[in-house]
This record gives structure tokens, C-alpha cells and sequence, in this order.
């Protein structure tokens, strides 16, 4: 397959990206633009060159197959085709369709004209990686848009919809019907026209008013997203070009960019970005497994489970019944497609008999879900229709996260997973798969972060000083505002012991990641999770991890597993061997063997 097709129409040349799903730049791309380009430039008979994707696309940006590969960084790398684009001797129209995201936009920037559909979307959302745009996004589009209206594309990874700039120098035209035709209709009217080419590294920016903003939105910056340093370095490189010119600014974006692509923050938020992907992937289930229909959810409960999962299937544009009692159950939710236990509380034998009372109601063909924490084998035990059978649950509402655990016994059917995955995506959830017939993975790794606090506590640390010290690490709560907006007691259990040797409070969260990923990598050990990346995904996605930090495991990974065996060792010292949090789980302590 070619990475881009070439066709010509009449005296325009049509170049279209052919690399699915979204037209991401790969190095075999990035090759076939500079290559036509010169196909072009070589044949008197054509007079403009068009650019376009697919309707889906017209480019994602990077292609993240490439990430951390040599062809990333294979020339004609993306700063080199833009500026082939740039100063093409025939003109370079862009015709945008669906979505033009990171490098794909920085491309389009690169283009002389831009013509987009009028659903086309556009933005630079590199920030959520930890970098900035690379190739001269954030000096072009403040030329093109203002910076006033650039900065909240670029800081907050807007996603805008073409029409909504359709009054600035971005685009020449909106259509409705098709934008490549236009495009091309365009193009040929540029020679009737003798138009000169339009370089948007040309456009003039009022230096005044630009720098007063760019510097008011820096000290802004700094003070309240110090934990995303990428938004800090997104200001100075646009204040940069402000300040000293495009061809300067775009020397000075770029080496922000390199170094901010070897930062602890970027790293992790890369590692993020793949691994909630990966941790939603499950092997048995494939485009083409079968799903059910799924209309109207029934929620048993009143748990912060329930409304949680009531408010994500509302959100998805599902019908949803609430029922608090066993005997609403008949008349009530007996149309219900998906039938949720959700009663909360540590009483399997009240989650059996609620799933069987359940299961009674079902319609043929209905799923059945927990959103206990107990083991689904135990609980498919007790049912007629044990494939029918998955864990659904929530994060905790007070960390404000967006994961679904999802787990499954070893009969539960594929459609049914398969099907729960759907209805995750259109609520906007995150989900993470664990392997079969396992406890839920979630509310243990909340307990060790939890029973640390108490010991903590215990030993003469004040509980809101550990809550600041665990916010100010990145943290959404510390573990005291968790169990509090939970109702959970944290009084110190009776056998934990004030110490003398208190860790210092700039070793408290390290002492906390240490503590998740070891007891993260016992429950691999155990079977019950398969993969690394699935404990970092929860603790990320669902019980407070910021994603700059990456989840426990892949902070101890940056951290180096000599660090981490000084500091299990020290904690084992402070508070005793007997301890399970310090004791090393088996495929940790072969990492630190090998260290």
C-alpha cells in the first residue's frame, strides 16, 4: 500500500495521504509528499498542488507507531516537508476534512491557502503529551488566528470546529459539499488570477499587545500547571517569535520541543496515551465479535457506585431505571438490557442473592453486571446464566477519574465484554480489563494508599500534611480528603506504633509510589492482573495518579530499582518486617536483582 496517491486534474495536482486510520505522518508519508512535490515541480503542465487526507482525516499528527523509533526522526522529518510545502515554487492549497490534529495542522499551516469541509476540526493538542508543537505550530498559527485566540488551542489542546474560524486568514473558504473539489476549483483559479502564494510565516503580529498577553498567561501558567511545564515552554517559544522573529522563534520552538520530548513529565503522559489504549484491548475481542443491543440499563443500589454509573449511562444517551429495593425489581426493570448490582458494601452474600433476584427479572438475552469487588466465579456459581455475567465498576467519584474496571469470569460470553467495551466509549470512560475470574484490582491499591496514610499518621505526621504533600506531588486528593468524601474511618489501627525515624516529607511520595507498584507487581505475581501497564491505567484513569507521573510502576521504572529497594528497605526498618507493604512482591525484587 502507498502511503499517498497522486492524481492530477486537469492543471492541478492532487496529492492524497493514504495512511489509516487518521493519515498519522509516518516517515513513508512524510517521504511521499516530498516526492511528489518534486513530481510536480518537474512538470510544466501543472500549476497548483492540493494536499488532502481522507474524510475521516486529513491528519492526526505523528504517527504513533513510530514513537520511540528511529523513523520518527528519519529525514524528511515533519519540519522539513513543511517548510518543502512552504516554499514550493507552485502553490500548496490544504483541503481539510474531518479531523487536523498536532503535525497534521502544522502541515496544513505550511500550505499557501486552506479550504476545509464544514466539519472539519482542527488543533494542536501536544500538550497532553508533555511537548509543544514541534515544526512551527505555535508560530504559525498566532500569525494566522492572533495569539489571543491561538493560546487556548495550543494550552488547553482545543479541538475547534473549522466554522468557528472561518472570520480569521486560516482558511479562505468553509464549504459544506466537497472540499477537495473546491479545493481544487480554487487552485485552478489562482493561475487565472496570477495570485501570489500567501506564506503565513509572513503574517505581521502586533508585538505590544502580544507580549503583554503572552506575559500575563505566563506567570499564569507557572503558578497553576507547574506540573505541566509543556504549557510554561508553549508561551515562551509564541513570546519567542513575538519577540525575535519567525525564523528565530521557529529555531527556539524547536529546541524546546527536543527538550521537553526527554522530560520525566512527557515520558510518562506518552507511556499514558499508549497504555489506556493498550489496557482496553482485550485478545478474544475483535472488530467483528458480535455485540447486543443495549437501549435501557437497569442500577440496582444507591451506592456512590450506582449514581456514578447512572450519571455515565445518562451521559452516553442511555435510558436508565433506579431501583433501591428488591420488589421494584418486577415491573420495573424487566425491559432493561444491561441489569447493574450495585449495592456497595463488603457482604457477598447480599451480592449474591441481589444478582440471583436480578437474573430472575432478566429478559432472554439481557446482561447481567457487579459492581462488587468479589471474585466472579464465586458469584457466577449461584446463576442460571453465568456467561451473561461481568464486574462493572467505577472509580471513586471523589478522585474525579474516568476509569471502568472491567472483569470477567472464565465463561463470561465475548459479546458481552465486547459489548460493555462499546457502551464504556460512548460514555467517555476509560476501561481496564483484568484477567478472569479476579477480585477487583481498584479498591486494594486504594487500601494500600489508604493504610500507608495510617501509618503515616501514626507515627506523628499531621494527616493534613500528608494530604498537601501528596497534592503538591500530583495527586488529585491526598488519602485523608479521599476517605473522608468516601466514608471511610482513618483512625490509626491498634498495632501501628509511633517512630522516631519519621522519612522527610519530600520523601512521602516517593514512599507512596513505592508502596502501589510493589504491591502492584504481588498482584501480577498472583495472576490476577497481566500487565504493568493495566495497574498503572487504574491507579491513573480511576484513584488519583496524576498522568504526568505515569502510575506507580512506570514511576518506579524511571525511578531505577536500586532507588526502589533503598526505600522498601528503609520502610522495613522504620516499621518492621512483618509489614506485607514492604515486603518485595517476586517480580520486583528480580527487577531490583538486576539492577
Amino acid at each position: 500500500m502507498h502511503a499517498a496517491q497522486y492524481e492530477v486534474h486537469n492543471n492541478v495536482a492532487v496529492i492524497t495521504f493514504n495512511n489509516p486510520p487518521v493519515n498519522g505522518l509516518s516517515f513513508a508519508l512524510r517521504q511521499a509528499i516530498v516526492q511528489f512535490l518534486e513530481q510536480t515541480n518537474a512538470d510544466d503542465a501543472i500549476t497548483a498542488i492540493v494536499l488532502t487526507g481522507s474524510e475521516r482525516a486529513f491528519s492526526g499528527g505523528a504517527d504513533v507507531r513510530e514513537f520511540g523509533t528511529p523513523l520518527a526522526f528519519e529525514e524528511p522529518i515533519l519540519k522539513t516537508v513543511i517548510a518543502r510545502v512552504e516554499d514550493n515554487p507552485k502553490p500548496v492549497v490544504a483541503a481539510i476534512d474531518g479531523v487536523c490534529l498536532g503535525g497534521g495542522f502544522e502541515l496544513a499551516l505550511g500550505a499557501h491557502y486552506r479550504l476545509a469541509s464544514s466539519g472539519a476540526r482542527v488543533g494542536l493538542p501536544e500538550v497532553n503529551l508533555g511537548i509543544i508543537p514541534g515544526a512551527g505550530g505555535t508560530q504559525r498559527l498566532p500569525r494566522v488566528i492572533g495569539v489571543d485566540r491561538a493560546l487556548p488551542i495550543i494550552l488547553n489542546a482545543q479541538m475547534v470546529a473549522a466554522p468557528s474560524l472561518a472570520d480569521t486568514d486560516l482558511f479562505v473558504q468553509v464549504v459544506e459539499d466537497d472540499v477537495v473539489k473546491a479545493a481544487i476549483a480554487f487552485a485552478q483559479r489562482l493561475k487565472q488570477a496570477d495570485t501570489q502564494a500567501v506564506r503565513v510565516r509572513d503574517l505581521p503580529i502586533a508585538p505590544k499587545q502580544a507580549e503583554a498577553l503572552l506575559t500575563q498567561q505566563l506567570q499564569y501558567v507557572k503558578q497553576y500547571e507547574r506540573h505541566l511545564p509543556a504549557k510554561a515552554a508553549a508561551v515562551r517559544a509564541i513570546l519567542g517569535g513575538v519577540q525575535e522573529g519567525f525564523e528565530k522563534g521557529l529555531t527556539n520552538e524547536r529546541a524546546i520541543f527536543l527538550e521537553l520530548l526527554e522530560s520525566r513529565q512527557s515520558i510518562a503522559l506518552r507511556y499514558v496515551f499508549g497504555s489506556e489504549r493498550a489496557a482496553a484491548r482485550v485478545p478474544e475481542i475483535e472488530r467483528s465479535t458480535p455485540v447486543r443491543p443495549v437501549k435501557w440499563v437497569g442500577v440496582y443500589g444507591q451506592s456512590d457506585r450506582a449514581h456514578a454509573l447512572q450519571q455515565a449511562f445518562n451521559a452516553a444517551g442511555l435510558g436508565v431505571t433506579t431501583v433501591t429495593r428488591p420488589e421494584q425489581f418486577d415491573g420495573h426493570l424487566n425491559d432493561c438490557d444491561l441489569l447493574i448490582e450495585a449495592v456497595g458494601g463488603d457482604d457477598q452474600a447480599e451480592v449474591e442473592t441481589a444478582l440471583s433476584a436480578l437474573a430472575q427479572v432478566a429478559k432472554q438475552g439481557a446482561i447481567l453486571a457487579t459492581a462488587s469487588d468479589f471474585s466472579l466465579s464465586a458469584l457466577s456459581a449461584k446463576l442460571s446464566h453465568p456467561a451473561d455475567l461481568l464486574r462493572l465498576q467505577p472509580g471513586p467519584s471523589a478522585l474525579a477519574g474516568s476509569l471502568w474496571e472491567l472483569g470477567r469470569s472464565t465463561v463470561t460470553d465475548p459479546e458481552v465484554l465486547a459489548t460493555v467495551l462499546g457502551l464504556a466509549r460512548r460514555a467517555g470512560r476509560h476501561p481496564v480489563v483484568a484477567l478472569p475470574d479476579s477480585a477487583a484490582v481498584g479498591p486494594q491499591l486504594l487500601q494500600v494508599y489508604l493504610q500507608l496514610a495510617r501509618l503515616l499518621q501514626a507515627s506523628g505526621i499531621d494527616l493534613n500534611t500528608i494530604d498537601a504533600c501528596l497534592v503538591d506531588f500530583g495527586f488529585s486528593a491526598g488519602p485523608f480528603a479521599t476517605a473522608r468524601a468516601l466514608g471511610v474511618c482513618m483512625a490509626p489501627s491498634l498495632g501501628d506504633e509511633q517512630i522516631n525515624d519519621l522519612p522527610s516529607l519530600d520523601a512521602v511520595p516517593e514512599l507512596f509510589m513505592v508502596a502501589l507498584a510493589n504491591h502492584g507487581a504481588k498482584l501480577i505475581d498472583q495472576g490476577l492482573v497481566g500487565r504493568a501497564l493495566d495497574i498503572d491505567m487504574l491507579c491513573v484513569l480511576g484513584y488519583g495518579v496524576g498522568r504526568f507521573i505515569g502510575g506507580p510502576l512506570h514511576y518506579c521504572q524511571q525511578l531505577g530499582y536500586e532507588q526502589v529497594a533503598a526505600v522498601l528497605a528503609q520502610a522495613e526498618q522504620r516499621w518492621g518486617q512483618d509489614n506485607p507493604l514492604w515486603q518485595p512482591a517476586q517480580g520486583l525484587a528480580e527487577l531490583i536483582k538486576q539492577s
